[in-house]
């Protein structure tokens, strides 16, 4: 629809339009039409999404940065898997010992209140070793994703590194 004046029907503006000089009829700008808001929702939802993305990979840089920071080689990460293991494993063994020990309590109890005293020592020891058990899987996980991503980095840095030393060499020679 064409329409000439000064002001746009409002129901008209909605739909886009471009303002024409009217000496000249060429397009000065075109306005696009006013977004639905299933549109509006869509655009909000794919920004969401970039900046979610984003957010990751700045994650993601961070983390890349402290596994190149704290470990030179996958036998330190190991080394440090196997002590944080070790550490939990201490943990696991304690509080076996000591459900053993409160278990034992509960068999040669003489009063009630001390068998009460047992069983309510052996349900918290067994939920500790629950706690336990998982934080040791979590950590397995942890490392095993660390280490999977140290290989990738360092696997990532060694073609520049022998570029380096290949440039240097050149250098060398053409003294």
């Amino acid at each position: 629809m064409v329409h000439y004046g000064d002001n746009m029907p409002s129901s008209q503006a909605l739909d886009g339009y471009d303002l024409i000089n009217p000496t000249t009829g060429e397009v000065i700008r075109h306005i696009d039409r006013a977004k639905t808001p299933q549109e509006l929702a869509a655009e909000a939802a794919a920004k969401a999404a970039d900046e979610k993305k984003q957010a990751e990979e700045v994650a993601q840089a961070q983390r890349d940065h402290m596994l190149l920071d704290l470990y030179s080689n996958t036998s330190d990460l190991e080394r440090a898997r196997a002590q944080r293991l070790g550490e939990i494993d201490g943990l696991i063994k304690q509080t076996r010992n000591a459900l053993d020990r409160a278990n034992e309590r509960s068999k040669h109890a003489q009063a009630s209140s001390e068998q009460k005293a047992a069983f309510k020592d052996m349900i918290q020891l067994r939920k500790n070793l629950f706690d336990l058990q998982e934080r040791r899987d979590e950590t397995v996980q942890r490392f095993d994703e660390d280490l999977r991503r140290l290989e990738q980095l360092l696997a990532k840095g060694k073609p520049s590194d022998q570029a380096g030393i290949e440039h240097s060499h050149q250098g060398l020679s053409a003294k």
